[in-house]
């Protein structure tokens, strides 16, 4: 990739970008899963009036949060063929 495309503006970025950063998307992605598995679920089962547009609105957060990191290019650790 051209270097001038590499830029980074956030730690995270920089941390994805290093070569923990598989592992780090992994868990970022589980974790991304987990709430809005939570939130949908109390989404479904009801919520106060005052709660539900709040609820929706974070499912939508955590929805597009996990889009752009699984998007995110990492780099994959090698493979060991032992």
């Amino acid at each position: 990739m051209n270097d001038e495309l590499n830029f980074r503006m956030t730690d995270l970025e920089e941390r994805l970008a290093s070569s923990e950063g598989s592992s780090l998307k992994a868990e970022i992605l589980d974790a991304l899963g987990a709430s809005g598995e939570d939130i949908s679920h109390k989404i479904k089962t009801g919520l106060p009036t005052e709660e539900f547009g709040k609820a929706q609105t974070v499912y939508q957060a955590l929805a597009a949060a996990h889009e752009i990191v699984s998007i995110f290019p990492v780099e994959e650790p090698e493979s060991n063929p032992n």
